[in-house]
């Protein structure tokens, strides 16, 4: 059977490849039409199946323009968790990469080095089982801390966890959001940190009465109408507030004296 039908495209290894905007796929695509795909396509013999690591971009391209293509077989790779790692230090080693997808590879070989950990059978080797440990190393081989590999562990949770089509629009860098909010989202959805809103709320009521305790604290001397008229005037100006701060309380009680000395 011809080597191009045996090919596998595993969607998982598939996902690792950062994906190419319209302009990058349309300079490519024009390379091969006009030299043909001069870099062969890179596999891993699983069985009898013959599993892409390298050139899905150039592979759909060829198949679309009818354009032949070379495979080499990767003899070093003998199961899944090699493969995974070699596709990621494979990418990591490009200069045209953006921090988004840098961060979402490192945390991606992060867990794929976890998941060997507990199933060493499978990942074909002896690694480290110690979260710190498998951390710090991967810190040191990447440039960054141990503590950054953790958060982008975490991060690259949270992006497996997007749709398809906005995962693909957001590492390619086609999307409105934004790191820290795709890392929100997936916080609330594992149950790991309640829904922001609800959480915005219980601070307001906190902070609120706080607010009210200290106010009636600091008039204390005073009548008790005057100290119910200051402070219902603060309560109705702090809720009134679209967004109540600490910072707020100075004004509001500035705001409150003025309108019950000239009301």
């Amino acid at each position: 059977m011809d080597a191009q039908h045996k090919i596998v495209i595993d969607p998982e290894l598939r996902d690792l490849i950062p994906p190419l905007d319209e302009a990058e796929r349309a300079k490519l695509a024009e390379s091969i039409k006009k030299d043909g795909c001069l870099d062969s396509l890179k596999v891993w013999q699983d069985g009898q199946r013959q599993v892409l690591l390298d050139g899905h971009n150039r592979k759909a391209i060829c198949d679309d323009l009818g354009v032949p293509f070379k495979v080499d077989v990767v003899d070093s790779i003998t199961n899944r968790y090699e493969a995974v790692t070699w596709m990621i230090d494979l990418q990591m080693s490009r200069r045209n990469l953006t921090p988004i997808c840098l961060s979402y590879l490192r945390g991606r070989r992060y867990l794929e080095e976890k998941k060997a950990a507990h199933c060493p059978q499978k990942g074909g080797q002896n690694v480290h089982l110690s979260e710190g440990k498998t951390a710090g190393r991967l810190g040191q081989t990447y440039g960054v801390c141990g503590k950054t590999i953790r958060r982008d562990a975490t991060f690259a949770k949270a992006v497996d966890m997007m749709k398809p089509e906005h995962r693909t629009a957001f590492l390619a860098g086609r999307s409105p959001y934004r790191k820290k909010d795709v890392i929100a989202d997936y916080m609330v959805k594992t149950g790991k940190h309640a829904d922001y809103t609800c959480k915005r709320e219980k601070i307001w009521r906190v902070e609120v009465r706080k607010a009210i305790e200290a106010i009636n604290g600091e008039i204390v001397g005073h009548g008790h109408d005057i100290r119910m008229e200051i402070l219902g005037t603060v309560v109705g100006y702090l809720f009134s507030c679209a967004h109540f701060e600490l910072g707020h309380l100075d004004r509001a009680w500035r705001t409150a004296k003025k309108e019950v000395n000239h009301g």
